[in-house]
């Protein structure tokens, strides 16, 4: 009996062969399958033979059908397999590359091996709305500054079209403000005078486009990165309005992704404002001003690369972690082009403030002016720590070992006065938003009010940080933050009344100090200020073997006062760019002759050091 060619297919393909998905089946062994398809197809291809075996009745040519369907389904499955097969080990394969590689996926890559330069909004969820903001905001000084137009003329040489021009020029300025960077879409093929840079392609990212998410940021952060550079603390500035276009910064992050088989990588970023003024960034000197208005150029809109408020060293050319050195070189230097880039093409001056010393080298190399400054740091002692504060005061100059304990016993005799260290890299528990909202109302914004560091709106009175800025240190970053904090005990429900006290962060061994102040009602304990900014300060770091306190900036006759206590000049320089060539070389000359002539305080007989230490 003759079988049928049907029965030459195995049972389990014909049993699947209607499944041409991931199946529980036993699959037909390729070889098996090959032979029996040729079968199929020699019996199929030969009419003669069929109709000899068969004859050529209706039977048998259903029979045919049959038999190249089946063949047909069944190498349909075996190719889907092999085909998902090969799929899958190009997915595990690039899954396994692309964790070897390091680095979140960024957005959908073009396939093509290239690192691009993108200018973002900002860095928190809110530059959406930042965006919105202004471009609403160039809709309505566009309206008023036709409306002067309009009017121009009508009361020529009038107080009221005097008046008039200082509006229009007003208006002027802070439309260049915010849209000067608007001008890179329109980037000119050629530039002769800045060929270097004009080779330099920069995208703009628009509204949430810009948003990057924390775990992204965190890619471009080493271990022992500046507590300021920490996504919670820059986004924070945006969020809680300490940033904002009223106050005359603009957050606009320059960032360096990697275009490849595996999607956009973030393997860079520039920490980049646009600022209206000069306040907040502490690197900038009258005299360099004056320079630029002699040649009749206006200093701002400018662009300010660093942490806003905060006068402290921290990498300012950002790459990802994960990057081999020699694609970390590549990816920096394609950033420090990219500001020479920007400044020429928007005709923007750039300041880079408190940069590493690799950050400095990268910048001097670019042709950035370097400005020589100085801050009073005290360090630990490096070889063979300090035991306790008595042991640092040893190493001191009797008379300034003897002033520093007397004023240290005045503030401990003061009646019902206790000082407090409240570190929350050791317990963050003890860092509450109601300690530090506490913090703002008794002791930030008195201070600021003192100092006329205040502005005043239809909402009323805008400080430097909100309130809404200082929760957030309580809510998001209590293990950054260490206050010292003076306190009257027994006066308050609270456990006692807050007579001053310093904020100041905390990470890796270095104590960085930021704010100092007292409520509205001046203490009259002696030496509060001095203990809770330096005392107490450097005992903390000595129990516990910190490496550093660094007050930030406080200017010569503060630094003098440092130095008498043990702080150190250390160099803190920042570097400057302006696409005008003229106002590069007058910067150069004003930058040689301060570093030729250093500040008294930082020569050697200030130092509060005793030659040798003095013995128990």
């Amino acid at each position: 009996m003759n079988a049928s060619p049907v029965a030459a297919v195995p049972m389990a393909a014909t049993a699947s062969c209607h499944h041409v998905g991931w199946q529980p089946v036993q699959w037909p062994d390729p070889q098996q399958v090959t032979s029996t398809v040729r079968v199929i197809s020699g019996i199929t291809l030969s009419d003669s033979r069929l109709g000899a075996q068969y004859g050529s009745s209706t039977h048998a040519r259903a029979t045919r059908v049959k038999v190249v369907a089946a063949a047909g389904l069944v190498l349909a499955s075996c190719r889907a397999r092999r085909s998902r097969r090969r799929n899958l080990d190009v997915l595990l394969r690039c899954s396994r590359i692309r964790l070897g590689a390091g680095g979140e996926q960024f957005g959908v890559g073009s396939g093509k091996e290239r690192t691009q330069l993108l200018l973002g909004e900002g860095l928190g969820p809110f530059v959406s709305s930042s965006f919105d903001e202004r471009r609403d905001s160039v809709m309505r000084v566009r309206l008023y500054m036709s409306e002067l137009l309009a009017g121009a003329g009508k009361h020529e040489g009038s107080q009221t079209d005097a008046k008039d021009r200082v509006r229009f020029n007003h208006l002027k300025q802070w439309h260049d403000f915010l849209t000067s960077l608007d001008a890179l879409e329109n980037w000119p093929k050629s530039n002769p005078e800045e060929s270097d840079d004009d080779m330099v392609q920069i995208s703009l990212l628009r509204g949430r486009s810009s948003c990057l998410k924390p775990s992204l940021w965190k890619e471009m952060l080493r271990p022992d990165e500046s507590a300021f550079l920490e996504y919670d603390f820059l986004s924070g500035l945006e969020e809680s309005g300490s940033v904002t276009l009223l106050k005359g910064w603009q957050p606009r992050f320059l960032l360096a992704c990697r275009d490849g088989p595996f999607g956009v990588q973030l393997v860079g970023a520039v920490p980049m404002y646009l600022k209206m003024h000069s306040e907040g960034e502490f690197c900038e000197e009258a005299d360099w001003i004056e320079a630029a208005c002699r040649r009749n150029i206006v200093p701002w809109p400018h662009l300010f690369v660093g942490v806003p408020y905060t006068p402290h060293v921290g990498r300012r050319v950002l790459t990802a972690a994960w990057l081999k050195p020699s694609d970390r070189v590549e990816v920096q230097q394609l950033l420090v082009r990219g500001l020479r880039a920007i400044s020429v093409q928007a005709n923007l001056s750039v300041n880079v403030a408190f940069g590493t010393q690799h950050d400095n080298d990268l910048l001097g190399a670019a042709g950035f002016v370097m400005r020589t400054a100085r801050q009073a740091w005290w360090s630990n002692r490096k070889a063979e720590p300090y035991l306790d504060f008595a042991d640092f005061l040893r190493t001191l100059r009797v008379k300034n070992a003897r002033e520093i304990s007397r004023q240290r016993a005045a503030v401990r005799d003061a009646e019902g006065v206790s000082i407090e260290v409240l570190d929350g890299s050791a317990d963050p528990s003890c860092i509450t938003p109601a300690l530090m909202t506490e913090m703002f109302h008794s002791c930030y914004a008195p201070t600021m009010l003192r100092n006329g560091n205040v502005s005043l709106d239809e909402d009323g009175m805008r400080f430097d940080l909100s309130e809404e800025f200082f929760h957030m240190l309580g809510e998001r970053l209590p293990h950054r933050v260490l206050l010292v904090r003076a306190v009257f005990q027994g006066s308050s429900a609270s456990g006692g009344k807050l007579l001053g006290g310093s904020l100041c962060f905390i990470k890796d061994g270095r104590i960085s100090g930021r704010y100092w102040g007292f409520p509205e009602e001046i203490s009259d304990v002696p030496f509060l200020h001095f203990e809770c900014c330096y005392y107490a300060l450097i005992e903390h770091a000595i129990k516990n073997g910190y490496s550093a306190v660094e007050p930030g900036n406080g200017g010569g006759d503060i630094y003098r006062v440092q130095r008498r206590r043990g702080f150190e000049p250390s160099n803190t320089p920042s570097y400057h760019f302006s696409p005008n060539s003229g106002l590069r070389e007058d910067l150069a000359l004003l930058a040689a002759k301060a570093a030729a002539k250093p500040p008294s305080w930082t020569k050697q007989r200030n130092s509060a050091y005793a030659p040798v230490p003095r013995k128990p």
